[in-house]
């Protein structure tokens, strides 16, 4: 039996890494995780004392392999793995270019010279697609250690009924509207902004467009004040964090991701799942989840011309729409399927 151990900063019912701990062969390996809260910066006093609490937990379950995921947990998970002489180390790398982002060039040299170090310690690097893949390539870092496993899901789960669909709907007023939804952190690497101008463009010749934001952060507030106040307010809803997404996806006419940085994007997935057509940007893993044109449709990062054009020819052919949706539905569920998903990260742990 191995012991297997996932530590990372946050951890949801049915994400990536619940859905392994659930997946995983029971009779071959013993698999839990474990939560850090809250998030520490690098060198803090609390994030040495979190290393010596996860130390002990190493030792006590007698943990045969450490599986962090994202920057942090994997310095915690370094210096624990080295107190309590836990063998081996897979380090879960979930963002991409976000180091190449930080704007004090002293900050940004430590970090990279942190994740070097990272690299040293580690007995595998698991990578969600292509794009991140090709990052680390272009960084320098050991390749023969870089493994690519996409994010598994359970397709079983991705069901709403009739019933709760019509309740938001309702809810939110969304009859005779054409629901543009978007799911992500409202922060500038997301990109809404874009996305924003391409709205405000589209509503003067199709007035019954809703875009509805979903999620919180930063930019929520500045967001649904702008749309106010350039006048197309009524086309724009912010409605926060929600924990029915799969019904509001199911909900809209169509889902647009703009994002400027994304690893992976779990709301391709999410949307395919739930036949809703899905633009994205050319980031994380859309070109791998979506042949563009046939399942979904691809855009450039930042175009705000061609996120409005993509958007009004859909609008504009409802047979387009359900061709993709179906297309998309049907392909989705063959490229990321826990259960093969999950037999790559076993293979991984042998």
């Amino acid at each position: 039996m191995i012991r297997v151990l996932h530590f990372a900063d946050v951890i949801n019912d049915y994400d990536f890494i619940d859905n392994v701990v659930k997946f995983c062969d029971r009779s071959k390996f013993h698999v839990k995780c474990w939560q850090i809260k809250p998030k520490f910066r690098p060198g803090s006093r609390k994030m040495f004392k979190k290393a010596l609490e996860l130390s002990g937990i190493l030792k006590d379950r007698n943990i045969d392999i450490l599986h962090t995921h994202h920057f942090i947990p994997t310095v915690i998970g370094i210096i624990a793995a080295r107190i309590a002489g836990t063998k081996h180390i897979v380090f879960g790398r979930h963002y991409s270019n976000e180091l190449y982002h930080i704007k004090n060039p002293l900050k940004r040299f430590a970090y990279f010279q942190l994740e070097k170090l990272m690299h040293r310690f580690v007995d595998a690097i698991v990578v969600p697609s292509k794009m991140v893949y090709e990052i680390l390539e272009k960084q320098g870092a050991p390749m023969d250690k870089v493994h690519m496993i996409h994010y598994g899901f359970d397709f079983s789960r991705f069901k709403v009924s009739d019933k709760q669909v019509e309740g938001v709907r309702k809810e939110l007023g969304l009859d005779g509207q054409f629901v543009i939804s978007t799911i992500a952190r409202l922060v500038p690497q997301k990109g809404h902004r874009y996305l924003f101008e391409a709205i405000k463009v589209l509503s003067k010749s199709r007035p019954e467009i809703l875009w509805l934001v979903i999620g919180d952060g930063p930019e929520m507030a500045s967001l649904c004040r702008d749309s106010r106040w350039d006048g197309f307010g009524k086309h724009v809803r912010c409605i926060g964090y929600r924990d029915d997404v799969l019904a509001l996806i199911a909900a809209s006419d169509i889902v647009v991701q703009p994002s400027m940085q994304d690893s992976f994007c779990q709301v391709i997935v999410e949307a395919m799942a739930m036949l809703t057509p899905i633009i994205m940007t050319r980031i994380g893993a859309a070109e791998e989840l979506i042949e563009s044109g046939r399942t979904g449709v691809i855009i450039s990062q930042g175009n705000r011309v061609e996120m409005a054009s993509v958007i009004a020819t859909l609008y504009d052919c409802p047979d387009y729409r359900r061709k993709i949706s179906n297309a998309g539905y049907a392909s989705i569920r063959k490229l990321v399927d826990i259960r093969d998903i999950v037999k790559k990260t076993e293979e991984l742990y042998v």
